[in-house]
Formats: C-alpha cells, sequence, structure tokens
C-alpha cells in the first residue's frame, strides 16, 4: 500500500506539473464581442469555455491575454502569444499568422430593414450602402457597385442602429452574433436577416503564432506554388505532434464530440450550422 501511495502521489505531482508547465496563450482585445468574450478583464463567454476544454484535453491550461488589439496582434506576431481565436484569413495576415479552424461556423449574412426583397448574392446589394468595419471581409463590395461606409470603432450594437436608424442599407455580420444580439432588441420587427447573401456555412479561422514556442511547422507537400496563398494552400503545415497542433486537433475534436454544438446552443439559442465537408 505504501509504495501504491507514492506511485499515486508521483503521478499526480506529475500530471499537476504537466498542467501547470504546459500553457496555451490565447489573446484578445480589452473590448468585448459577445458572447464570445466580456470586456476585459472578464474573459467568460464561448472562447473562454471551448479553449479551455481543448487545453485540458492536452494536459495544458489556458492563459488569456487582454490589450488593445494592435498590441495583441504584435504578441502573436512575435509568438509571446500562442493565438487569436477569431481572425479573417488575408494573404497579408498569412505572412504572419497561420490559419486553422477555430472550432466553430461562419456563416455571414445581411441585415436591412423589413420590406426589402431577398438578397442571396452580394450583386443584389448594388447601389446600396454597406456598413462594415474596417478590414472586413466585404472590403472587396465597391466592385460590386456598393457604396461602403466604415465607421470607426463599429460595434454590433451600432451597425443594428445604423441599419434601423437609415444611415445605411445593409448590415452585414455573423448569423450567430446578429441573432444573439437581436434576440434583445427591442425594435427587431423593423429588420431583417438575408441568410443567403453571402455564402453558406465555412469554417471560421484562428489566427496561429508562426514564432510560438509551442509551434512547429512543416513542409506542406501540397502545397501549388502556382496558386495564390490560401488557408488550404500554405507552403507550411501545423506538425501534429507539436503542441499547437495538438491543441488545433483537440479543437476539431471537440466538434466531432457534440461538445461544440451544445455550447453553440447554449450561447446563442440557435443550432449550429453544419459546415460542408471541403468548406
Amino acid at each position: 500500500m505504501y509504495r501504491s501511495l507514492i506511485f499515486f502521489t508521483t503521478l499526480t505531482l506529475s500530471s499537476l506539473g504537466t498542467a501547470q508547465g504546459c500553457t496555451m496563450i490565447m489573446g484578445y482585445r480589452t473590448t468585448d464581442r459577445l458572447p464570445y468574450i466580456e470586456a476585459a478583464p472578464d474573459n467568460s463567454g464561448l472562447y473562454l469555455d471551448l479553449y479551455t476544454e481543448a487545453s485540458r484535453r492536452i494536459g495544458c491550461q489556458l492563459k488569456v491575454i487582454r490589450e488593445p488589439k494592435n498590441r495583441i496582434m504584435e504578441s502573436v506576431k512575435s509568438g509571446r502569444i500562442d493565438f487569436y481565436p477569431g481572425l479573417i484569413f488575408s494573404p497579408e495576415r498569412a505572412k504572419d499568422f497561420f490559419f486553422a479552424p477555430n472550432g466553430l461556423p461562419s456563416q455571414q449574412v445581411a441585415l436591412t430593414r423589413s420590406g426589402l426583397p431577398l438578397m442571396n448574392s452580394l450583386q443584389s446589394m448594388r447601389g446600396k450602402t454597406l456598413i462594415m468595419a474596417m478590414g472586413g471581409a466585404y472590403k472587396h463590395a465597391i466592385q460590386y457597385g456598393i457604396n461602403v461606409r466604415t465607421p470607426p470603432e463599429l460595434e454590433v450594437e451600432k451597425g443594428i442602429e445604423f441599419i434601423e436608424e437609415g444611415k445605411g442599407d445593409v448590415y452585414v455580420d455573423e448569423l450567430s452574433t446578429l441573432s444573439f444580439y437581436l434576440n434583445n432588441y427591442a425594435k427587431k420587427d423593423k429588420l431583417m436577416l438575408h441568410p443567403n447573401c453571402c455564402g453558406g456555412a465555412s469554417h471560421f479561422t484562428m489566427g496561429l503564432s508562426r514564432k510560438s514556442k509551442n509551434a512547429r511547422y512543416i513542409p506542406n507537400p501540397k502545397f501549388d506554388p502556382f496558386n495564390e496563398i490560401s488557408i488550404g494552400n500554405d507552403p507550411i503545415k501545423l506538425a501534429p505532434d507539436s503542441l499547437l497542433g495538438r491543441f488545433s486537433q483537440a479543437v476539431l475534436q471537440l466538434g466531432k464530440d457534440g461538445f461544440t454544438e451544445k455550447l453553440y446552443k447554449q450561447y446563442y439559442g440557435i443550432e449550429m450550422p453544419k459546415v460542408p465537408e471541403g468548406n
């Protein structure tokens, strides 16, 4: 029994040591993005629940750093922070970030005032004014004859107000985010969603640090140098046996286990959109 006690104590201390010495660091801006995360210093929300569990499954703990977004971005680039949980891909960003699914679906939808015909493409927004955050995914919308307006410090509530007050015609954001905010919006009967405006559901992505001590990257044998850099066409890929690689796999496994879907419905009150294979 004495030997068993020693073995149990050693195993417990070893496990504690792994958990304490193995840390995944998530960075996020100081302002909130409900229900993903509350305003600093409160880190509670969907991101915390999801990535705490993913970290736990690989024997690590999650640490969250909250700073202004520009400083957080620089910290991910330098390797001080392992990942930023919700980041839209661009070839420019891909120079400093490696993009991987963050475990959640992304489905962009349009919000307008009630009574308009359903919009089933960007072309159907021609001649209208699109309200969008600076650097948003639809900065190319001008090519479709859409007027783009980018108010400074645009948050979801403000985007909804702009549309309801007639200061713009269309606001585009995540289905989940808009559903969450409209649920308690007093004048939601004056607004309508256009779920098929901007493509179907795809994987939402996180930006991983290319210089993180927890990451190791290897050549991507499927890389095609004759095509543009994209999420699936990067000269390198994350080594599956690296700590960040194992974390990334754990995030995806939570989706297969049904853990993520339960969280999604808990926070948003809607069913989680299914991402078609290949997206």
